[in-house]
């Protein structure tokens, strides 16, 4: 036990050298004498050890120190000779040599990089001042020597650093290779001499400075430069007083030490100042720590350096105050002993050990125990050993058991029994063994046991007898077993393994060491219409009772197709018959459908036309309608069970035929009476078929003709008739003189074209005019800029939005959003709260997590932007979410154009941004919280993508460049835009919005107050003559005023100036004023005047219309202005209806009435204040006016508050 003991001590003491040399594995610096670094101790090796303090590193920021730099080189390569350097040597760290590798003396270390050995490389270099001075300056001299050419440029790159990871060039040492014309090794190299002084260092005695030199290639890995290092010269300059000689002695462990055997191994580690050198000697005190005043006296260990190899003497006294202490008797120099009290242990007399727990234990040969300590007297290695005897002897051992704790393990003891457990313990110091107690362990033979799953195993249900059913798989777990496990199904049931055939015999699985894990298959095979229950037992030697699966089924009578006949058929006509059937068997389960299948070609099935005529058994008749006259149709009668569908005989039939009408013999021609985004109202003239057949088809182009005799079924909506070829659809098939076609997409071509027909109004006998036919191609026009939806939430306080034209689309009613007992204002906003009345100024409050409401707005298809402002107040936000998005129409989860809002960075701020349906882009500016902002939103989506962009506070122009932006594939297009959602947030955010509008355009949305005029306009009129539109308008009185502007448009939205006159500025005077549009088109028009202020200040008058050109006008009707302001006068203008009565009807998008009002226009363009209802909410309406003998006509209204 001493000599373990000793071994332990040593490989301590060298363990602890070790780590002293990494200490100090740094270059010393022991006066003011250059040190000089040559690298011949490289000597040959391809592998060598670099000097001390010298580490290799890659990487553009390498760190002295770091675990993954290395110490030694990993190629040696000469310039002439064997193993000579060449064009294709490999990269490394090299230990170069100028002359033949394996026997040149003169070395040098550098780098080659090539193939995965890329460059930057640095070698890295501690300099540690150990002179006792200061270090003011350090000379550094060296050489860089080129050992191959290369066709990349290099750099060497000279570096110093205070803490080896922060790194400063040093010019004066660095130096550039141009790239060389070709590879090749110079022999001898090319050799450069550097020096550099490093100034102002002021490095303290004991301090480390680093210096670094990096190859750095110029791209590539490949014809590298090879470069190298080599005589290093280091010049100190000190100042200062040397620090006064001294040792100080450092910790030191092991303790307790055993000065048994052959005494006690300690490694004494310890530092000098001022210059010391020669040997030294570890001195060993007393028992209480007092030292001999003789230097000679007690010393255990000498050496040069730190630490000292010593030994404490075998039978020396047992204490626990030792220290040890460097000295130097020859400078009478006393190092400070360690600083704690060592402890010196002798052999013990005895070694008493007690167990814990030391109560009797119960476990099974395949399972574990409670775990047991051994506490000894003495520190010990332990021994733990059992017998089947409490009075021992204890002479077998468990393998592997050397701890202290020991866990009773079944499979370390002979089998099943009684067994008495002891822990031996050695004394580590004097090797003295002493044994516990015994433990008594009952070991046991575990019960065996067999898991299925799942079981019981699910019912089978009906399955028909004879007929196996699907199979279900059973996973069986088995452990402790002694032999094989047998399964024996009950009657009815089969068992297989793997792809084995079933069967309906006792199947066995094998064990292995006890163990079972396989999974078998089990199905039903009913042999009587009965059901079925019982259970798969398992058996296995040895395992008395093994649980049981049960398993059931019911056995049912077998199914099949129904049987069944086709009746005759009769009562033929021309597009009527007769037919049926009889089901005579239901083939053991009952019929669910039954009819008659038939079409003009043989062997129909419910592919074809089908009736259905009932279930169950017995006679069934069934009427055909809609059939081709002068056809031949092929009739059978169907039944359908569960086992799937039968059919009777075949039998056949011809419709009468139908003569043929008269073909006309003049053809029609079309001309578009209204062209609108979707629809086109055609008028039908000059045929003289009884009726028309009308086709239209995308394109510039239609060349279907109808054929005679054919049926063609119509729909005015595009794309909902019939298509008698590709993309050519039927949307009139009627007498008829006017059609509007509607479901038309903006801005396409389309071809149209009409076909006069006689059919004598019998299907069958239609005879079509092929030539000629009239045929039209016009394009839709893009869809106005305009204002689609505004609400201003101008309701009572606390009123609900779903009772304001709002649809609550997700939680209706939980934590329904409000109207606010106060609204927002922003200056210049149409919308905002300026002028609004007290008692109107209300907002939204989007306060909980609950209700989102909706509400829907004109569908806007691809390639329109739409835009949305609202006005918010960010009262509180937890975490990012959103709370308003655009949506199509139908509303789905297709969420588009979602406005966030998140904390910001700083305290009490917010950010707002913007998403399609993906990544959110914020804003970069932070805004306060509890402040009103001006959010618009634009979304814009087509086949080249998605954009969302966020305006935050923007100008009267539409900005050039968002806030922020999310762009997203076209994949994540919506079918169309036609609705917006306020979202209450489930992360507690809580705001404000007001002043909602959305529109197509990016005025309309953003919506600058119209201001007055700063004027008294004391009329405004516009006229249409023979040389155009002549606008007149007078003024009582003019302030500051500058240039009045004339502008029109041509749907009461959208104004473009056309004529200027100059004010008189500032005038108490009546003034008249004229302007003449020479240009105006012969169409409805709409004019305003904008009075332009000195400042530059707009102001805006109302507007007035005038009807279309001259000649009786079309039948047209138009409101204005648009949006409109119930508090301000609205005006309707009617043409073309002149002296009929007329009643004139509001409604909303759900066909509501909320207003009718009598007109009867005196001329052909009457105009007509309207009066809307009081408390009318804001939203879209539809004007209607409806007369006797006259086409309705229609308009849209938005209503704003």
């Amino acid at each position: 036990m001493a000599r373990s003991y000793t071994s332990f001590s040593r490989l301590l003491t060298a363990l602890l050298l070790l780590l002293s040399l990494g200490a100090r594995a740094q270059l010393q610096l022991t006066g003011p004498a250059a040190v000089t670094q040559d690298f011949s101790a490289l000597a040959t090796s391809g592998t060598a050890t670099l000097p001390a303090g010298f580490q290799l590193a890659g990487g553009t920021s390498p760190v002295y120190g770091n675990t993954s730099n290395t110490s030694a080189t990993t190629q040696a390569g000469g310039t002439s000779g064997t193993g000579a350097l060449s064009g294709s040597s490999s990269g490394g760290a090299y230990n170069f040599a100028p002359g033949v590798t394996s026997s040149a003396t003169d070395r040098a270390l550098g780098f080659l990089s090539s193939g995965s050995y890329s460059s930057p490389r640095s070698i890295l270099l501690a300099v540690r001042n150990s002179t006792g001075q200061t270090l003011t300056d350090l000379g550094v001299a060296f050489d860089i020597e080129k050992y191959r050419t290369g066709t990349r440029a290099f750099d060497w790159q000279f570096y110093t650093s205070p803490d080896g990871s922060t790194w400063s060039l040093v010019t004066d040492g660095s130096q550039s290779y141009a790239a060389d014309a070709a590879v090749a090794v110079l022999n001898p190299p090319a050799s450069l001499s550097k020096a550099a002084t490093l100034s102002a260092l002021n490095l303290a005695d004991g301090g480390t400075l680093y210096l670094r030199w990096s190859y750095v290639g110029s791209g590539g890995s490949t014809n590298a430069q090879a470069l190298g290092l080599d005589n290093l010269v280091l010049t100190p300059t000190l100042s200062g007083t040397p620090a006064p000689a001294a040792i100080t002695t450092g910790p030191i462990t092991g303790s307790p030490f055993c000065a048994a055997g052959s005494g006690a191994a300690v490694a004494v580690p310890f530092t000098l100042t001022g210059g010391l050198t020669g040997t030294f000697a570890a001195q060993l005190s007393d028992a209480a720590g007092a030292f001999s005043a003789d230097l000679t006296r007690n010393l255990i260990g000498t050496g040069t350096s730190s630490p000292l190899a010593a030994t404490i003497p075998a039978g020396t006294a047992a204490g626990t105050g030792y220290r040890i202490r460097v000295v130097q008797a020859s400078s009478a120099t006393i190092g400070s002993p360690n600083g704690a009290n060592l402890t010196v242990a002798t052999a013990p007399a005895t070694n008493g050990v007690t167990l814990a727990p030391a109560t009797d234990q119960s476990l099974t040969t395949t399972g574990t125990g409670a775990a047991i300590t051994a506490t000894p007297s003495m520190p010990s290695s332990f021994t733990w050993l059992y017998s089947t005897s409490s009075d021992g002897p204890f002479t077998t051992v468990i393998s592997g058991a050397t701890a202290a704790s020991y866990t009773p393990r079944g499979a370390d003891f002979g089998g099943a029994g009684t067994y008495y457990l002891v822990a031996r313990a050695t004394s580590t110091c004097g090797s003295v063994a002493g044994t516990s107690a015994p433990v008594t362990l009952t070991v046991k033979t575990p019960t065996p046991s067999v898991t299925a799953t799942p079981s019981p195993v699910p019912d089978f249900g009906s399955v028909p007898v004879g007929t196996p059913s699907a199979a279900r798989p059973v996973t069986l777990s088995g452990r402790n077993l002694g032999g094989d496990v047998t399964l024996t199904p009950p009657a009815g049931f089969q068992l297989r393994t793997g792809t084995t055939a079933f069967s309906c015999a006792a199947l066995t699985l094998p064990v292995s060491g006890g163990s079972l894990t396989t999974t078998v298959e089990v199905r039903f095979v009913p042999a009587a219409a009965q059901a079925y229950s019982g259970v798969i037992t398992l058996t296995s030697p040895d395992a008395a009772l093994l649980d049981g699966i049960a398993v059931s089924g019911t056995g049912v009578a077998p199914a099949y197709p129904p049987s069944l006949s086709t009746a005759a058929v009769s009562a033929v006509t021309s597009t009527t018959a007769t037919a049926g059937g009889t089901v005579l068997d239901e083939g053991g389960r009952p019929v669910t459908a039954r009819g008659v299948v038939y079409a003009p070609t043989e062997a129909p099935t419910t592919q074809d036309d089908f009736t259905q005529d009932g279930t169950g058994t017995g006679s069934f008749g069934s009427a055909l309608t809609g059939l081709t006259p002068g056809t031949t149709y092929y009739v059978r009668a169907y039944a359908t069970n569960a086992q799937g569908t039968s059919y009777g005989e075949q039998r056949s039939f011809t419709t009468a035929a139908v003569s043929l009408a008269a073909e006309p013999t003049q053809g029609s021609t079309l001309t578009a009476t209204a062209v609108a985004p979707t629809s086109v109202t055609l008028a039908i003239s000059g045929g003289d078929g009884a009726k028309k057949l009308l086709l239209v088809t995308p394109g510039p182009a239609l060349s279907f003709q109808p054929a005679d005799a054919t049926t063609y079924l119509a729909n005015t909506v595009f794309g909902q008739g019939d298509q008698p070829a590709p993309s050519v659809y039927v949307v009139a098939a009627a007498a008829t003189a006017s059609v509007t076609v509607t479901g038309l997409s903006a801005s396409t071509e389309y071809t149209y074209m009409v076909f006069d027909y006689n059919d004598d109004n019998t299907s069958g006998a239609e005879n079509y005019l092929l030539t000629p036919a009239g045929e039209l191609t016009l394009s839709t026009p893009a869809p106005p800029a305009g204002l689609l939806l505004a609400d201003n939430f101008d309701y009572s306080a606390g009123d609900r939005l779903t009772a304001h034209g709002w649809m609550a689309h997700s939680a209706p009613g939980t934590n329904a959003i409000l109207v606010s007992t106060s609204g927002l204002s922003y200056g210049g906003y149409d919308a905002d709260a300026a002028g609004r009345p007290a008692a109107a100024n209300a907002a939204a409050s989007l306060a909980a997590s609950g209700e989102d409401v909706s509400r829907p707005f004109p569908s806007q298809g691809a390639g329109t932007a739409v835009y949305a402002s609202l006005l918010v107040s960010v009262n509180a936000v937890t975490t990012a979410d959103y709370f308003f998005h655009l949506g199509p129409d139908p509303l789905s989860t297709t969420f588009r154009g979602r406005l966030y809002v998140r904390p910001a960075a700083t305290a009490g701020k917010i950010q707002f941004g913007v998403a399609g349906s993906g990544t959110i882009q914020y804003a970069a500016a932070e805004y306060d919280l509890k402040q009103t902002y001006l959010l618009t939103v634009r979304y814009v989506f087509g086949p080249s993508g998605t954009e969302t962009r966020l305006y935050v506070n923007p100008g009267q122009a539409e900005p050039a460049t968002a806030d922020a932006t999310s762009t997203e594939a076209a994949s994540s297009a919506p079918a169309n835009l036609g609705s917006v959602v306020l979202r209450q947030s489930s992360n507690t955010t809580q705001l404000l919005v007001d002043g909602l509008r959305v529109a197509t355009s990016y005025n309309a949305a953003r919506a600058f107050s119209a201001a007055p005029l700063p004027v008294t306009l004391t009329a405004f009129s516009a006229r249409r003559t023979g040389a155009g539109v002549q606008l007149q308008w007078a003024t009582a009185q003019e302030l500051n005023a500058r240039t009045y502007h004339v502008e029109r448009s041509t749907d009461g939205r959208t104004f473009t100036r056309v004529a200027a006159q100059p004010t008189a500025g500032t005038t108490t005077q009546a003034r008249r004023y004229a302007a003449l549009d020479a240009s105006a088109p012969a169409r409805q028009l709409y004019y305003r005047l904008a009075q332009e202020d000195t400042d530059g200040t707009l102001h805006y008058s109302s507007v007035v219309s005038v009807a279309a050109g001259l000649g009786t006008p079309a039948a047209a009707l138009t409101v204005a202005p648009n949006p409109a302001d119930p508090a301000r006068p609205v005006t309707l203008l009617l043409t073309g209806r002149a002296g009929q009565a007329l009643t004139l009807q509001l409604l909303d998008n759900a066909g509501r009435l909320h207003h009718t009002q009598a007109l009867r226009p005196l001329t052909d363009a009457e105009q007509f204040p309207l009066t809307l209802p009081a408390n009318l909410p804001a939203g879209t309406y539809v004007l209607r006016v409806t007369g006797a003998g006259s086409q309705p006509l229609h308009t849209r209204l938005v209503l704003v508050r």
